[in-house]
């Protein structure tokens, strides 16, 4: 039988609306999401409406600060943290919380950290050297990391996530989010008074 103790923590870290399924799922899933609707809804406006970037850059620029912060925090070590990091740790070093048949997790949480760690390097550097301790200027994050790095890390971690919320929990997940459709904030006109032409 299982150590309770553990096994029931990490169930409801892993969980739906547990802390990590907040990180994972509506941090970098749901952030993710918009941010692609929001470039496409970019990319399609009239070339009026591009014609100044002040707007995309700043929801750019937010975008990549909180993405590399959520990042972060999924990396945090520590027994007063919660975090996929702090996760693999105890599963590595408590394999006995592991439910039946699930006992390969416990030598491959540990390969699957160091790895994560390896390929999130770059962006958790960034959240700390830029964001945390302000010594990168907005402009200069992109050239640091870019939206790709993001959305690999982003797929490393959620692989990371699924595969022992799969084990641990028994359930997978999708990996895209339902939505409700707001992009619908886009088909409406905010400055009232105004016509396209002013």
């Amino acid at each position: 039988m299982p150590d309770l103790k553990y096994l029931n923590r990490w169930r409801e870290w892993l969980d739906a609306k547990g802390p990590l399924w907040i990180e994972v799922v509506d941090r970098l899933l749901m952030s993710r999401q918009v941010f692609r609707g929001f470039t496409k809804t970019v990319e399609a406006a009239p070339p009026r409406a591009r014609a100044n970037a002040t707007f995309y850059k700043w929801a750019t620029f937010n975008y990549l600060a909180w993405i590399a912060v959520t990042i972060r925090r999924v990396q945090e070590p520590g027994r007063d943290v919660v975090s996929l990091k702090r996760l693999l740790d105890e599963i590595a070093t408590h394999p006995a919380g592991l439910p039946s048949g699930q006992a390969h997790l416990a030598k491959e949480a540990e390969a699957d950290g160091k790895k994560l760690e390896r390929d999130l390097e770059r962006v958790t550097e960034l959240a700390t050297a830029a964001i945390a301790h302000n010594t990168l200027d907005p402009p200069d994050w992109l050239a640091a990391v870019n939206i790709r790095d993001l959305d690999k890390a982003i797929d490393d971690v959620v692989d990371v996530f699924v595969k022992y919320r799969t084990g641990i929990v028994g359930s997978s997940m999708a990996t895209t989010v339902a939505m409700t459709a707001w992009e619908v904030v886009f088909d409406v006109a905010w400055r009232q008074g105004r016509s396209a032409e002013d």
